[in-house]
């Protein structure tokens, strides 16, 4: 079998498959047709694969509007494969404005890599009715859920779906704007402009279950369950919801009627009573399927002549054999002023058979609410707005007209109304209820009612909600819940749960509530105390408790069935991040973060993202290959299929960007709301841009099918082409609109129109040329243009021709020659450049029908106008200041001009600037850097630029080139490159910044702050530690307070050098204030006290001992000399009598060379103790001998001195840090040799193990127990 044959048996299956919807209609009785040709080969849409059921975009531009102007209209438009009828939707005709519509298509099969393959659309049939169906198009059958075209009239308008499923979008705005019809897209689009990123407009669906079909939000009145998972609810419009899984999903159904509903009453889940405005009472046994006005009720359904609002309802037994209570608004309806007492109605049904009793309350306000224990006893509430006015009655008696059966035992004190009433616990002789009242916005607004004597007791009670409550529901006595107006981004929900509790208000936004400003509640159930709980409110919003968790309600599964994948869809254009949380997120189609989405994110919307959550994690396959934020329309495609493996794919303009590949599982449904524009959980991730149709598939769209979409949709598509027009007769008396037809020369004309008496034509043709400038539409006949030259009067026979046959019309045209005018330049003036070729645009001008001429005054030298063209062109060889000039057009029939102005500069000789390296202080005026710019007049005016941009604070005066202002932010020298500009680019000069911004220094230390020093000796560098937060360079040091001893130098770079003079001693000691300061500021260390040591004579000293440090062969065998070498001298007990002879703690030993110099020491350990003689003093000797002798000598014996151990002394030639260690604790930080260096902290040595005290190499040592963690840190760790 060919292929041509099975695409034929293919299209036949189709053709077969679709006679259930498709109607053959006879349509040789059409006046005209086209044929719709929809190209899939590689030239075209370049689709290899089949796809059936195909919804085709058809768009009509103004050109096809032409061929409506006689006998089509929206209405009698039609389209056929052959003889079968196929279904359509119109989402736009504009036959007033743009000439414009987009027509749905629903195409039985579109075959791949097919050129040839076509659709028919007739028009013009007599008495022809719209057949436009959304449905037809978009049918469930086909795997549609919901199609949004996103075309809502006005900015607030819901969307409505165009799919059977009724899936309403509906519009909410917490701040931002939406502009509803923008062109563009498909039809119109909506643009949705959020305010932040917290604010904007969006369009929920899925959680309103009430508004199916509206173009306006209906509200929710009264919620009910009959069972666990049976549960109804009804509202405005006639709308009834049911349930059966527990408020997971909701189902519309039709009640019959469209008065507002307020009461509803069920006895089980198959039997219920609602009652509403106008009188309404419906009712239904067979669980909703049929809702109907009971048989022998009377009137519309609460008896004859009765129709004021009724707002309960109570039955007790069932509707063969039972007893009714309404209560509402009296027999006058809703007025209250006036009203008569006839506010309650009893009904008694026997067998089938309503009888009607008129009550009375006793009073003329108005009835909310009624429970009933029995059909004897029952508690009517109402009232109105006021202290005393509220209104509670009683029966036990099975109620009665006026002054029988109805007690008012109303509390004098307690406002009203009383909106809401629920039995807690007893009966009328032992029992409580609960009201909701409604006259007051404070916490006082519940009423506990105890039942116990003839007056029952009624005490306020505050539910710490302060706002009107309209509903209450208790479980028992001590678990209730009430409900009522909004309270803000919290629904208005109080709760108690124990005896004696106070109420508790819930303060969090639900789980999936999109909503900024949460719609007011209106009804409670619940089913289990007051764990699974419904609430009922505005906008038809239905809330689920589950557990202590309150979540939206009522979400319409919009995949519901998806068990071969789903689609997501969207034509968007990105307009901008204002709306996206912090990484950009901006969602296109979400059902949360926790379900699916489609949107972008990223840095102008670099990338794309679709996704979905299930086992716990996220799928998101993402590219940022075409990215959202070009400004430009884009078709983005989310799409899942199903298999041994599940597939996520992305599709961004009909090409597969990402393909990931995943553990098959299902998505996570939830009862999120599906949100267009936003994320539905989230307070953030607003679109920002257009957003038009919005199309969600509970089946995988293959690649063929998204790539068709793409390639048929987008626009300027050339994969869809309307053939010429097509008759069912011949053309018959062909005349034109004007004929004699009289123009003037250069003068658009009036487009001429064709028309027949009958038929009509697809091919036009004229004999001879028409004159210049003038053409013929040769699908359209229609005559237009722009005559260009004068012509004599002439006959032009016009032929139109179609399938049938040809007529012909003579058109006369005569064209008149005119005096020239509207001469234009595109620009009118013109900056030039000496010695810089250059030239003005060429001009246009109506030249009359005939050859014109231009001149000019006298142009600049260098430039000369081109007679013919009027162009002005050259080299200028001069400067010339702005000027005009006028240029004129001439023809036979008279003249015309313009005035241009010519500028021409000279170019900028020099440009420069005072200062080109700055250094700024933050956060400090700085002194303003002028530029100058020479050259020889006219050069200017020159205007400066500047980039990058100046740092914060600074600004570049563009006329005077000037860099002023006080900088607040740091930073390290930068180069800004400055250009002065005349406005000819050739003539541009360039100079260069440098500007710097330091920090100012924070705190200033030094290495030692309180350092001792000798006479005569080189100290150790004393270095700064300066606090400053990078850059903070370049810096300078002083001394601001004090002065350093004589000897002693404080360097460029802060450091303290030297060795002090002899007789500085006598001034010790010496309180020092060094200061560090930059550009931006100074910081001061003011703590210094240098301490200065006179020289010692030892030749008084009692006691000396020569040492010798032997580096021969024989002894250290070093061969190189030494200096500042750290010498370690040990005593043990063979010295005991240095230890006897010494002051206690060696404090008076002392080291000098051998030629008397004294030589800075450090003694690490001095012990004399008994078992303990012995010490460890480090020497700095001055000098080593080399493979010799070197001679200290020590002494010591002189009661009065004080020690002048300084390992810092010892330790000064490139030593950073030197740790003794040997401390006798295991927390104690292990002290530095060189002052002011890092102290070596113990860490962990309690917890692991550590032996203090022992004897080390030199001195004391540190025990490590090995194999644990016991360390030493320095740096941030020490102390």
């Amino acid at each position: 079998m060919g292929a041509e044959m099975k695409k034929k048996l293919g299209f036949l299956a189709v053709v077969l498959a679709m006679a259930v919807f498709a109607v053959a209609d006879d349509y040789s009785q059409w006046l005209n047709y086209k044929d719709i040709t929809i190209n899939t080969s590689a030239a075209g849409a370049n689709v290899t694969g089949d796809v059936a059921r195909y919804p085709l975009l058809v768009r009509l531009d103004s050109n096809s509007f032409t061929d409506f102007a006689v006998s089509g209209t929206k209405a009698s438009i039609r389209f056929a494969r052959g003889s079968v009828h196929l279904p359509y939707q119109v989402e736009r005709w504009d036959s007033a404005g743009g000439n414009v519509a987009e027509i749905w298509v629903l195409v039985d099969s579109v075959y791949g890599n097919n050129s040839s393959q076509s659709i028919r659309m007739y028009w013009s049939s007599v008495g022809a009715g719209d057949s436009s169906s959304s449905s037809g198009v978009f049918n469930t059958s086909n795997n549609f859920q919901a199609v949004w075209h996103m075309n809502g009239a006005t900015a607030t308008s819901n969307e409505l779906d165009a799919t059977n499923n009724n899936f309403t979008a509906t519009y909410f705005q917490s701040a931002g704007s939406t502009t509803p019809l923008s062109t563009g897209g498909i039809g119109y689009s909506r643009v949705v402009t959020p305010a932040s990123a917290s604010t904007g407009p969006y369009f929920m669906a899925g959680v309103l279950p009430l508004n199916p079909g509206s173009a306006t939000a209906r509200n929710a009145r009264a919620i009910k369950f009959p069972s666990s998972s049976v549960g109804y609810a009804v509202g405005d419009g006639g709308s009834i919801v049911k349930t059966a899984d527990g408020g997971a999903h909701w189902t519309a159904q039709s009640s019959g009627v469209t008065d507002t509903l307020f009461g509803l009453f069920c006895t089980d889940v198959s039997t219920c009573v609602v009652v509403g405005s106008n009188g309404r009472l419906i009712t239904t046994t067979d669980g909703g399927s049929n809702w109907s006005t009971p048989a022998g009720a009377g009137g519309n359904g609460s008896g004859a002549g009765i129709t004021p609002r009724w707002n309960d309802v109570s039955l007790i037994g069932d509707l063969s054999n039972g007893t009714l209570y309404i209560v509402g608004m009296g027999s006058k309806g809703d007025a209250v002023a006036g009203n008569d007492t006839t506010n309650i109605r009893k009904a008694t049904i026997t067998a089938g058979s309503w009888s009607w009793r008129a009550d009375s309350s006793g009073s003329t306000r108005n009835m909310y609410g009624i429970t009933c224990l029995d059909a004897s006893n029952c508690v009517v509430i109402g009232g109105t707005t006021g202290a005393g006015l509220g209104r509670i009655e009683v029966t036990t008696t099975g109620g009665g007209p006026t002054g029988h059966g109805w007690t008012n035992t109303s509390p004098a004190t307690i406002g009203g109304p009383y909106n809401s009433i629920s039995w807690a616990t007893g009966n009328l002789t032992s029992g409580a209820a609960y009201i909701a009242t409604g006259g007051t916005t404070s916490t006082t607004n519940l009423i506990k009612v105890t039942f116990a004597s003839a007056t029952p007791t009624v005490v306020a009670q505050t539910s710490n909600l302060a706002v009107i409550l309209k509903s209450v529901f208790c479980s028992d006595s001590t678990h209730c819940i009430a409900v009522g107006n909004s309270v803000g981004t919290a629904p208005a929900i109080t709760t108690k749960s124990a005896a004696g509790a106070a109420w508790t208000a819930y303060s969090t936004s639900p789980t999936g509530s999109a909503s900024a400003a949460y719609p007011s509640l209106n009804s409670i159930y619940c089913t289990s105390t007051t764990t699974t709980c419904y609430a009922a409110g505005n906008n038809g919003f239905i809330l689920n408790k589950n557990g202590s968790t309150w979540g939206a309600g009522g979400g319409l599964d919009l995949l519901s069935g998806a068990g071969n994948g789903y689609t997501l869809s969207s034509w968007v254009k990105w307009l901008g991040a204002t709306g996206a949380d912090g990484s950009g997120h901006q969602a296109i189609i979400s059902k949360n973060d926790y379900q699916y989405y489609l949107k972008v994110y990223g840095t102008n919307a670099a990338t794309w993202a679709a996704g979905e959550y299930t086992n716990g994690g996220w799928r998101e396959p993402s590219s940022t290959t075409t990215p959202a934020g070009n400004g430009s329309w884009h078709y983005a495609v989310s799409v899942k299929r199903k298999g041994s493996s599940d597939t996520l794919g992305l599709y961004v303009d009909g090409v597969k960007l990402k393909d990931s590949v995943y553990t098959s599982t299902s998505a996570q449904d939830s009862t999120y709301p599906l949100t267009i524009g936003r994320q539905a959980n989230s307070a953030v991730r607003f679109w920002n841009g257009n957003i038009d149709e919005v199309v969600v598939s509970n089946t995988s769209r293959s690649s063929d099918w998204i790539k068709l979409s793409y390639e048929t949709q987008k626009a300027g598509a050339t994969a869809v082409t309307i053939g010429p027009l097509q008759n069912s007769g011949p053309p018959v008396g062909l005349t034109y609109t004007t004929n004699p037809a009289v123009y003037a020369g250069g003068t658009a004309i009036t487009a001429n129109a064709p028309h027949f008496t009958s038929g009509g034509a697809g091919t036009w043709t004229v004999s001879p040329a028409l004159p210049a400038g003038l053409t013929l539409n040769a699908s359209t006949g229609v005559i237009s243009g722009t005559p260009t030259s004068a012509t004599s009067a002439a006959n032009y026979l016009v032929t139109a021709s179609n399938n049938l046959g040809t007529d012909t019309e003579t058109v006369n045209i005569t064209v008149n020659a005119v005096a020239p005018s509207s001469l234009t330049y595109a620009t009118t003036a013109y900056l030039m450049g000496v010695n810089r070729a250059d030239s003005s645009s060429t001009p246009t001008v109506n030249a009359g029908g005939l050859t014109v001429t231009y001149t000019s005054d006298p142009l600049p030298a260098g430039l000369s106008l081109n007679s013919s063209t009027g162009r002005i062109t050259g080299t200028p060889t001069v400067g010339a200041a702005t000027a005009n000039y006028t240029v004129t057009a001439t023809n036979a029939q008279g003249s015309t001009n313009t005035s241009l102005t010519i500028t021409v500069l000279n170019p900028i000789s020099t440009f420069t600037y005072d200062t080109h390296t700055l250094t700024l202080g933050k956060n400090v005026a700085m002194t303003a850097d002028n530029a100058t710019a020479t050259g020889t007049s006219p050069f200017g005016p020159v205007k400066f630029y500047v980039s990058p941009t100046l740092p914060a604070g600074l600004a570049l005066d563009s006329l005077t080139g000037v860099v002023s202002g006080t900088p607040t932010t740091a930073q390290s020298s930068t180069k800004y490159t400055l250009t002065a500009k005349n406005g000819i680019a050739a003539f541009n000069l360039v100079d260069s910044l440098f500007i710097a911004i330091p920090n100012a220094p924070t705190a200033l230390t030094y290495s030692s702050n309180t350092p001792t020093y000798e006479e005569g000796q080189a100290i150790p560098t004393n270095s700064p530690s300066l606090t400053a937060t990078v850059p903070f360079t370049p810096v300078t040091y002083a001394v601001t307070a004090g002065s350093l001893p004589s000897g002693l130098t404080l360097n460029a770079d802060g450091t303290i050098t030297g060795t002090l003079s002899a007789g500085t001693s006598s001034g010790s000691p010496y309180s020092i204030s060094i200061t560090v300061t930059n550009a931006s500021g100074s910081a001061k260390d003011s703590t210094m006290v240098i301490t200065v040591l006179g020289t010692e004579n030892y030749s008084g000293w009692t006691y000396n001992k020569s040492m010798t440090l032997n580096t021969s062969s024989s002894g250290a065998n070093v061969t190189t000399s030494q200096t500042n070498f750290p010498v370690l001298v040990r005593l043990t007990s063979k010295h005991l009598t240095v230890f006897q002879q010494a002051a206690s703690g060696g404090t008076d030993i002392r080291f000098t060379d051998s030629s008397g110099t004294h030589l800075p020491y450090q003694i690490e350990r001095w012990s004399f103790v008994p078992g303990d003689t012995s010490a460890a003093i480090w020497v700095a000797a001055n000098s080593v001998a080399a493979s010799g002798t070197t001679t200290i000598k020590m002494y010591w014996g002189n009661g009065s001195a004080t020690s002048r151990s300084n390992g810092s002394a010892v330790f000064s030639s490139g030593y950073v840090s030197v740790w003794h260690m040997g401390d006798t604790t295991a927390t104690d930080p292990r002290p530095n040799a060189i002052s002011g260096g890092l102290t070596a902290t113990p860490r962990l040595f309690s917890t692991w193990g550590y032996n203090p005290g022992v004897t080390g190499m030199i001195g004391g040592g540190d025990s490590l127990v090995g194999g644990q963690e016991g360390t030493f840190a320095n740096g941030a760790l020490t102390t």
